[in-house]
């Protein structure tokens, strides 16, 4: 299958540059650039397979088909595809309650 576009929504941008800022103040600079390189590693490979991602349990009644590809233990990548688009929602940190998935991407 051919690469399909990427297209990050706000919110997911915004949770990404976060974490990023995070990991560069509490563990430095080499975890930083270690979490956006495997984020963007991560996105590239879902660009080439984007139903690589399990359904995400947790978004199952939402009017959208979410998926998600656990990039790491302490984070995951939650995304939907339309038409030849993957859009990337959020970037979930796995300690959080997987309940409250739903209310953030309502």
């Amino acid at each position: 299958m051919d690469k399909i576009n990427i297209h990050w929504k706000a919110r997911a941008l915004a949770r990404y540059k976060k974490i990023a800022l995070w990991y560069q103040k509490k563990m430095g600079n080499l975890a930083a650039e270690k979490f956006i390189n495997g984020i963007n590693d991560s996105v590239n490979l879902l660009s080439s397979n984007p139903y690589m991602g399990i359904l995400e349990p947790e978004l199952q009644t939402s009017k959208r088909i979410y998926r998600s590809f656990v990039e790491h233990k302490n984070h995951k990548i939650v995304y939907y595809i339309e038409k030849e688009t993957i859009y990337i929602a959020d970037i979930w940190p796995n300690s959080q309650n997987p309940n409250d998935i739903s209310k953030r991407l309502k």
